[in-house]
């Protein structure tokens, strides 16, 4: 989304006025980090410190803490009741005020507004924050060039011409100019449970007009869901493969995948498909 040219405080207003009752806040310091609580739904304390030092953002603990307690006290950010296992630290997520901040910013998605009739629910914490760990784990094992979450995906999506043919957990595309070959797309899923026979259905039709993303990686709770989806699961127009979450924390790049092809079913690693698409 488009900057704006001059940088700009967020002051009292009809719909913000909570904002600037104790605390300003700054769009060229703040809202780079505003996003990222925003575009990842659900984020712990530490995954968010991760996140800013990569971007180059707050990268001194105080400087960190002293923004994002400005966030807490404005009413930007929420924090959840509870901690979510096995999560250790504190869990956030972005406000309807802190919504619509990042919209006076121009910052904001079509996906998720300050006027959105739901926002995330709590439920949904461990999915998401899964879903940041297995970010991490892609930064850590492939040159990745760009990578889409959830909700930044869903608004490209809504308003591109040629939007991808489904809604994934995250879109990831990584750089393979080592081994001379284009850059590739994949779109990630996390399954931590199984859906009805319709649904998956429902979603091997979609994958099936699917012309964007070469290869559709599934990240399930264990390896027997992982054998179980794959059979329920298909696509004639891009590769679908299938693995434990956990596997991939741990194993990075080496993890075995489940693939089917010629009616058989195959065990190769991600970096092995990821080199022979």
């Amino acid at each position: 989304m488009p900057e704006l040219a001059t940088e700009q405080l967020v002051q009292d207003s009809s719909k913000k006025s909570c904002v600037a009752s104790r605390t300003q806040i700054n769009q060229k310091q703040d809202s780079e980090m505003l996003e990222i609580i925003r575009d990842t739904t659900f984020i712990t304390r530490t995954q968010l410190q991760a996140l800013c030092a990569k971007r180059g953002l707050a990268i001194a603990r105080q400087t960190f803490s002293w923004r994002f307690t400005r966030f807490l006290k404005a009413g930007l950010v929420s924090t959840l009741p509870t901690k979510v296992f096995p999560f250790k630290s504190a869990v956030y997520s972005i406000t309807r005020d802190g919504l619509a901040v990042l919209e006076t910013f121009g910052k904001g998605l079509t996906s998720i507004g300050s006027d959105s009739e739901h926002l995330a629910s709590s439920k949904q914490a461990h999915h998401f924050l899964t879903l940041n760990e297995i970010m991490f784990q892609f930064d850590r094992s492939f040159k990745v060039q760009t990578y889409m979450c959830d909700r930044v995906l869903r608004s490209y999506n809504l308003c591109l011409a040629n939007p991808v043919a489904k809604d994934y957990d995250a879109f990831v595309t990584l750089d393979r100019s080592g081994c001379n070959k284009p850059p590739l797309n994949i779109g990630v899923e996390y399954e931590a449970t199984l859906k009805s026979i319709d649904r998956y259905q429902e979603i091997s039709a979609a994958l099936n007009r699917e012309r964007q993303v070469r290869l559709v990686v599934y990240f399930c709770g264990t390896i027997g869901m992982a054998t179980s989806l794959i059979e329920k699961i298909t696509s004639r127009a891009c590769l679908i493969c299938f693995g434990a979450q956990g596997d991939f924390l741990r194993d990075g790049a080496q993890t075995k995948m489940l693939f089917r092809q010629n009616q058989e079913s195959h065990l190769i690693t991600l970096q092995s498909l990821v080199d022979a698409i």
